[in-house]
């Protein structure tokens, strides 16, 4: 599942000091390191969609507590049996969640550029940009190369012009899907075809209390961190 926030540039601070509690302290003290505003809040958001994640899909309540791999990749350090990968940018926040490795991001839309266009882009592919809605054409594909690169575990350090970004399978067995929606593109990279889930932002508080409920009335599995389950898989 790939859950996302479309409406996070009306953010005021109250709001993301009600959210901070849910938060865990490690990635508080890197949040606080961004220069700029709104890094610090697609930063928290994120973490707040990745604890809302996994309580909707795993049932799972406890603190997410994060670890870094070698290639700069994000995995879970009490949970190695659920993969996630976070996105962000100027208008939106993306968590993508399951069972296998994946591949999230999503992308502000941006003018087409042929010079930049031709670092990432096939020939091919920059022929059929130009011939259609080049800015669209050119967000999409970015998005669609970099969430390979996420699920791949290379980033951007791949041949991205090598790699011909289609809806579907791709040569290597993964599946590539894109959302093109009103404010940014969605592309996720993925061992499945995964739906995408809306969360408005307004939503945010009331459903982190919820899971702080939750979380009390289930205060056993806090001393069992590694039976988690899907939603009806009891």
């Amino acid at each position: 599942m790939v859950y996302y926030i479309d409406d996070i540039e009306q953010i005021e601070d109250a709001f993301l000091e009600e959210l901070l509690p849910y938060v865990s302290l490690q990635r508080r003290a890197g949040t606080n390191k961004y220069r700029f505003r709104s890094d610090r809040v697609q930063s928290v958001l994120a973490f707040v969609l990745l604890r809302i994640a996994l309580d909707t899909e795993y049932d799972c309540r406890m603190m997410p507590r994060l670890t870094t791999m070698k290639t700069g990749k994000h995995y879970l350090a009490n949970l190695p049996g659920v993969h996630f990968n976070l996105s962000h940018c100027k208008k939106g926040v993306a968590c993508g969640i399951s069972d296998s490795v994946l591949g999230v991001d999503i992308q502000d839309y941006v003018c087409f550029k042929e010079s930049l266009a031709t670092r990432f882009m096939s020939e091919n592919e920059l022929h059929a940009a130009k011939a259609g809605d080049a800015d669209k054409a050119f967000t999409r594909l970015w998005s669609m190369k970099e969430s390979y690169g996420k699920y791949t575990g290379r980033g951007i350090c791949y041949d991205m012009p090598g790699f011909t970004a289609v809806e579907g399978v791709t040569p290597d067995g993964c599946i590539c899907q894109s959302h093109i929606l009103e404010n940014f593109v969605i592309s996720v990279t993925s061992a499945e075809p995964l739906p995408l889930v809306c969360i408005h932002a307004a939503e945010l508080p009331e459903r982190c209390r919820m899971l702080e409920k939750e979380k009390e009335a289930h205060a056993d599995a806090e001393k069992h961190p590694n039976l988690f389950h899907r939603r009806g898989e009891r």
